[in-house]
């Protein structure tokens, strides 16, 4: 505990200096996976996010129309993206805009499926915002485990794949003149079970001994945190900074404890046609965790211990009507593990060529990126509670690129780009030592990996009507110590649309294709089934306190996984209604 209070003091009193903006809550380079049992529709269509982001471009002497949809992550990301199930309960930014209102929106399906949503302003006026957000899905269905995905399993398993998933987050925010301060704290409650196939489930089917509702085949997690931020809103003087301090623990049934603490310290001065800036970042990870475990071994050799990460990027940036530089470099030091300290580039720049918007862009950056346990299970929550945690180091990630946009209408991205890994890391199965855990996942990691990308994005807006987004993505890996980048897609293809056909109804459609994945088991290479996921969804204004969505999902029935040995979900809908209450 002496320790844990030594660590958040020098956190908060390390850094006294005014730093660059950033939006983000926390930066994190990981792709967050949400692995999801049923998925519902949001009446407010989200843009996709599936496949890795370019660089934003900035319109030269004009406000930019603020758009989160984005088919590929910042550069520096490691993982390539993989299909995702939309998150559950994040509402739309429709409906945040509107939170003078409170919202219920309750729905049900099959797969014995439910949701619960709540979002309501507890106190508001023109500097104060206080706001509460209760979230509920669950599923309780059985699915099917069939020969046709796994050839060695003796005939059709029925599994019931349990998810319950709960999450509470109080927001406040407080405007002050040309400041910011915003605060939360959220928790996260999440109840599932191993219900995918494994090696051994041959042998114990045939013998009639296997038996889905073990209580080692249960999971569930907490999550914890709290927030504090202050920053300036504009540039009424030549500084602009942002602070913000973040807690966040992380618990298991497994008895693993993981306490983060960062801080971010980001500063700009600026000057007529040019800015300096220094971004700072300290992160401290914690690890409570037990000496060992009936099923788990939780040694200091899997690098379940506690260290600490800061990082310095100073950058200069000039802007003027036809182009926009970033000079800078970050250094990244580490206390406690893996690579003691790391200095990479941090390089971009973008030239106008056209009137309508044409631009030619490039960058040469890396990075240190901090794996740890939270990170890792937001992407694959059937992760051993025992995974090796290792740092990843990117020191090179060049790109370059090509868009175009006409008349706020159009937007067209073509981006390619290599980079160089140090310990990159892929999942593949566990073979559990006993029969009483059934298919988890460990992270196994590879020296030196090099990475071709190339991706394209289109996206199209009409009359605020009808709206389209295409994104496509091609990887290759070039590995040395393994056959395969292991459940890593080669191919991503992503269609996402909608079309107001009347100010009361609203139907899209989706599409979502990955293929070029594989899998190892008992050291051998398997070859995934491609992703295939169309679905359809609408909702209908009644009136104007009550509306009716239903979606469509994965309407061809295809049986496929995010991950070997878990077959996602057939046909299934989802259905309810939403109530708008003064």
């Amino acid at each position: 505990m002496k320790r844990l209070l030594s660590i958040v003091i020098v956190t908060l009193l390390g850094f006294s200096i005014y730093a660059q903006d950033n939006s983000n809550t926390y930066k994190d380079t990981t792709i967050i996976k949400d692995i999801e049992i049923v998925k519902e529709y949001n009446p407010v269509i989200k843009d996709a996010g599936k496949i890795s982001t370019m660089p934003e471009l900035k319109d030269i002497k004009s406000e930019k129309k603020n758009s989160n949809y984005s088919v590929w992550t910042s550069p520096i990301t490691l993982e390539p993206s993989q299909i995702q199930v939309l998150d559950y309960a994040l509402p739309s930014n429709e409906i945040i805009n509107t939170y003078n209102k409170r919202i219920i929106r309750l729905g049900g399906g099959n797969y014995a499926s439910a949701l619960g949503e709540v979002y309501t302003p507890i106190f508001q006026n023109k500097r104060n915002d206080l706001n509460l957000i209760l979230l509920h899905k669950s599923s309780f269905g059985y699915i099917d485990l069939t020969p046709k995905s796994y050839p060695n399993l003796s005939k059709s398993l029925e599994s019931k794949a349990t998810t319950n998933r709960n999450k509470a987050k109080l927001s406040y925010t407080r405007n002050i003149k040309n400041k910011e301060l915003i605060s939360y704290v959220k928790g996260d409650y999440n109840f599932f079970k191993y219900y995918g196939y494994d090696s051994k489930m041959d042998e114990l089917v045939n013998k009639g001994i296997y038996k889905t509702d073990n209580d080692s085949n249960n999971q569930s997690s907490l999550k914890l945190a709290a927030n504090i931020r202050f920053r300036s809103k504009d540039y009424i003087s030549k500084w602009k900074y942002d602070l913000q301090t973040n807690y966040r623990l992380f618990s298991n049934k497994n008895k693993l404890k993981e306490h983060t603490i960062f801080t971010d310290l980001n500063g700009e001065y600026r000057l007529e046609s040019s800015s300096f800036g220094l971004n700072m970042n300290m992160h401290n990870i914690i690890m409570d965790r037990p000496e060992s475990d009936e099923l788990y071994n939780y040694s200091k050799e899997r690098n379940l211990h506690s260290y600490t990460m800061l990082k310095l990027t100073p950058h200069y940036t000039y802007t003027n009507e036809m182009a926009k530089i970033i000079i800078g470099i970050r250094g990244s030091f580490s206390i406690g593990q893996g690579k003691k300290g790391a200095i990479t580039p941090d390089i971009y720049a973008d030239v106008r060529i056209a009137k309508e918007k044409i631009y030619l862009y490039a960058g040469v950056t890396g990075d240190y990126v901090v794996n740890s346990y939270y990170n890792i299970i937001e992407q694959n929550q059937y992760i051993a509670s025992d995974t090796r945690l290792e740092d990843t180091y990117i020191p090179i990630d060049v790109y370059a690129g090509f868009r175009f946009k006409f008349f706020n209408q159009l937007d067209f991205n073509l981006r390619a780009g290599y980079k160089i890994i140090n310990n990159a890391y892929f999942f593949v199965n566990k073979l559990s030592p006993d029969s009483l855990v059934l298919n988890q996942f460990d992270a196994v990691y590879e020296e030196n990996v090099g990475v071709f990308e190339a991706a394209a994005k289109l996206s199209y807006d009409w009359k605020e009507r009808l709206n389209i987004r295409l994104g496509a993505k091609f990887n290759k890996w070039s590995l040395s110590k393994y056959e395969y980048a292991w459940h890593r897609p080669n191919w991503v293809l992503d269609f996402h649309s909608t079309y107001m056909i009347n100010k009361y109804l609203r139907v899209n459609l989706c599409y979502e294709f990955e293929a070029g994945r594989y899998a190892q088991i008992n050291n051998k290479a398997i070859k995934l089934n491609n992703t295939h996921n169309l679905s359809l969804g609408a909702d209908w204004n009644i009136l104007n306190w009550l509306n009716v969505f239903v979606n469509l999902d994965n309407i061809t029935n295809t049986e496929y996984q995010d991950w070997y040995g878990y077959t996602k979900q057939g046909f299934n809908i989802l259905g309810g209604v939403t109530f708008w209450l003064k």
